[in-house]
């Protein structure tokens, strides 16, 4: 038996996990449905369910985009619930479900804490929710987390709209400069998971850099670092989104032993030179 599964290994956040996990020396398998890798540990099955049983099991298996997440309708929640309490059923695993920091809203003037009311008003944010309750009341442990950025990222999230633009040309166009978020390296991300199973704590934990930036921020950091010393931003909206999700750090920190610890621009100089 192993003892860290991970179901959705093939994604994004999944293979840098496994990779991290292979390089610890931890003992951990990945599962897909999409492919097999045999230097990650990456076993293709045709059915989570078909995943044998092992002490922890992080569940990256759910639909990432929020738009695919609204297009399927109210069934999105039942069917995510059921594939949820399937896997758990038949792995007989402690889960550590990957949520999102979405839950809480866009609205919060402040970081808002694992504590405080949640604003679902999506059908993706009503699933994670009620995928999150399943998860505490079952024994497991919940990750909430922030806009996670790194290598294999998606190219539709800014951080990679930001580096795609700054390969041919010295002024970026972005959508709205305004909206205020947390991103975090998904290299501190794989590392707080590990350390959720070793704690093997029934609580939920947010997981973010801790650091408040704007879109306009976050351009001007990566535009520095890529050694573009007058940097031009603008944008396309006529109306600027003043929207504003952080998340408390603390807790997460405190029970954990953790700290986000990858610098930003550091790290974006590192993903231009591989696109």
């Amino acid at each position: 038996m192993n003892k860290i599964s991970i179901i959705g290994a093939s994604g994004f956040i999944g293979r840098n996990l496994c990779e991290y996990l292979l390089k610890i020396n931890e003992d951990f398998c990945g599962y897909s449905r999409s492919i097999s890798d045999a230097r990650l540990n990456i076993k293709k099955l045709n059915q989570y369910s078909e995943v044998p049983q092992s002490e922890f099991l992080i569940y990256l298996a759910e639909e990432s985009q929020v738009r695919v997440a609204e297009s399927c309708g109210e069934s999105y929640i039942e069917n995510s619930l059921r594939a949820l309490k399937e896997i758990h059923n038949s792995s007989k695993s402690r889960i550590i479900y990957i949520s999102s920091a979405l839950v809480y809203g866009k609205d919060g003037m402040k970081p808002f804490k694992i504590s405080e009311p949640l604003s679902l008003g999506s059908i993706y944010t009503k699933s994670k929710a009620v995928c999150e309750k399943y998860v505490i009341e079952h024994g497991g442990s919940v990750a909430r987390l922030t806009n996670v950025y790194g290598k294999g990222m998606s190219a539709s999230n800014v951080f990679s709209d930001i580096l795609r633009q700054i390969h041919s040309k010295e002024v970026v166009t972005l959508q709205n400069l305004f909206p205020i978020r947390d991103y975090v390296s998904v290299k501190d991300v794989v590392k707080c998971l590990h350390l959720i199973c070793i704690k093997d704590l029934n609580r939920i934990f947010n997981v973010g850099s801790g650091r408040p930036l704007s879109v306009k921020e976050l351009a001007k950091i990566i535009m520095k670092e890529n050694s573009i010393s007058n940097p031009q931003i603008q944008q396309t909206d006529m109306v600027n989104d003043c929207s504003q999700l952080l998340v408390d750090i603390q807790e997460t920190i405190a029970y954990l032993d953790w700290l986000p610890e990858v610098d930003l621009g550091l790290e974006s100089k590192a993903l231009k030179s591989n696109l």
